[in-house]
């Protein structure tokens, strides 16, 4: 009986030891873990917000193209009513 209590008496530090040194490895993982997880939240939300402000970007120019575009016809559009106009005048008086 002498031998295993003297074995016990060694094994149980030896068994918190390491039973600790567990318990700080497997707690250090998890924050490593937590960090990796909350690194890629912000890079997936920085990226979401880029592409929405390149959206936004994109339908400004277009909007300024569509813009651009009606100004062109309607110039264009006044150009050919003055024609018309004008044919319309000489026509009459011949």
């Amino acid at each position: 009986m002498n031998g295993i209590t003297e074995l016990l008496e060694v094994m149980i530090p030896i068994v918190a030891i390491v039973g600790g040194i567990i318990v700080v490895i497997v707690s250090i993982i998890l924050k490593n873990k937590i960090a990796v997880e909350k690194i890629r939240a912000d890079a997936l939300i920085k990226a979401e917000k880029i592409k929405a402000q390149n959206q936004l970007e994109i339908e400004k120019l277009m909007l300024k193209e569509s813009e651009k575009d009606k100004k062109i016809i309607s110039e264009k559009s006044g150009y050919d009513n003055e024609l018309t106009l004008k044919k319309t005048k000489n026509s009459i008086r011949e």
